[in-house]
């Protein structure tokens, strides 16, 4: 198609990428966390296991027994965060690093605007709390992690994590946490 026009292959291809792939190529989604939170199949996941992760979460909110832990069972710190990961056998996927990068980019509004990459991550406070809403986007950011493969659906991978994470705590939820 562009021999007529170029005479050699690089030029030719630089043709082919400037003409027919770039323009047709898709956009990065730049909100690819609002996107997948807001799917369907996503809020369709959550809600068929709502049940279990209310389980999960209550019992990691009210993991922490420091004072102003004792008052906030309705979120979940870092600490309690770590908790749940180390009893679901999930450090093995993921460093602790990584974890407290995960939770604090999940405490991050949808209003907010980031400068550089991971600049806000490393500067928000270890005494954050994460709500019901923090946590999905937490378990779907950490699904999204563990399978990294671009070609599966986010939604199918947030499935996947989530049922790992059921089936790794189900037998610590009837504990009691003392």
């Amino acid at each position: 198609v562009y021999g007529t026009k170029y005479e050699t292959l690089s030029e030719m291809f630089e043709c082919f990428l400037q003409n027919d792939v770039r323009p047709n190529a898709m956009a990065v989604d730049k909100n690819i966390m609002v996107t997948a939170l807001k799917d369907p199949a996503t809020q369709s996941i959550f809600k068929r296991n709502r049940r279990m992760l209310k389980k999960i979460f209550d019992k990691y909110a009210a993991a922490d027994a420091s004072d102003d832990a004792v008052k906030q069972n309705t979120t979940i710190n870092l600490e309690e965060l770590k908790c749940m990961c180390r009893d679901a056998n999930l450090f093995s996927s993921i460093s602790d690093r990584m974890l407290r990068q995960i939770f604090m980019a999940a405490q991050q509004g949808d209003d907010e605007e980031e400068g550089e990459e991971g600049s806000k991550v490393e500067d928000a406070s270890d005494d954050a709390e994460m709500d019901v809403s923090e946590f999905q986007e937490f378990l779907l950011a950490f699904g999204l992690i563990l399978e990294p493969d671009p070609h599966a659906h986010y939604a199918k991978k947030t499935e996947n994590f989530v049922e790992l994470l059921v089936k790794r705590l189900r037998d610590t939820l009837h504990r009691r946490v003392n």
